[in-house]
């Protein structure tokens, strides 16, 4: 008899939570936290197409961002530039993906082809621009954008959500490499490392 598969985190057995890298009595300069529960859709059409626009927006309830390396969004759901013609929309509510694949669009489920990491704290921004080559500035690489780049030669999305806070999109093959960069980059600072989320 086949048994059933159930998807599993590419960190399995290197994800434990708590304290990594220097202690003091400061608390850590960093802390990040594996989303695990996210659905994440890759969507292709056209941004003239208006009926691909429409049919998008009555799903999501917000309009896909059409400028370059932006982000809308609400409360349940996000959608990310990712090149003229494609856009990554992820949701933590089911009936979002399910509605929007009923729409008969050009939909791909990636939910389990990445690995999501949110790195927060006020070395967050000092960390990643040890490994990447773009301009992380908070008053450059400013909340609501999101960019393609690469951090120790590993392909990554970064979305920016506060000052302080932004969310790595890793591809499942390169999750133990990038992983194991970030515990190595953020030994002076100290990292927590809490909960999946």
């Amino acid at each position: 008899m086949v048994k059933s598969l159930s998807a599993h985190s590419a960190l399995e057995g290197k994800y434990y939570p708590g304290i990594h890298g220097i202690e003091t009595s400061k608390p850590p300069g960093i802390s990040v936290q594996e989303i695990r529960t996210l659905n994440l859709l890759h969507i292709s059409g056209s941004p003239h197409d208006s009926h691909f626009l429409k049919a998008v927006k009555s799903s999501v309830q917000y309009e896909l961002p059409l400028v370059p390396n932006t982000t809308a969004g609400n409360k349940i759901s996000f959608g990310l530039w990712v090149s003229p013609n494609s856009w990554l929309i992820g949701s933590y509510k089911k009936a979002v993906i399910n509605l929007l694949i009923s729409k008969n669009l050009n939909i791909t489920n990636i939910s389990s082809g990445r690995t999501i990491l949110r790195i927060s704290g006020p070395n967050t921004r000092d960390i990643l621009a040890k490994g990447c080559p773009l301009d992380l500035h908070p008053e450059v690489f400013t909340p609501g954008l999101c960019a393609q780049s690469k951090i120790n030669s590993l392909s990554i999305l970064l979305n920016s959500i506060d000052n302080e806070t932004i969310d790595i999109f890793v591809p499942r093959s390169l999750s133990v490499g990038f992983w194991e960069w970030l515990l190595k980059a953020t030994l002076e600072y100290g990292l927590e490392i809490k909960p999946h989320c």
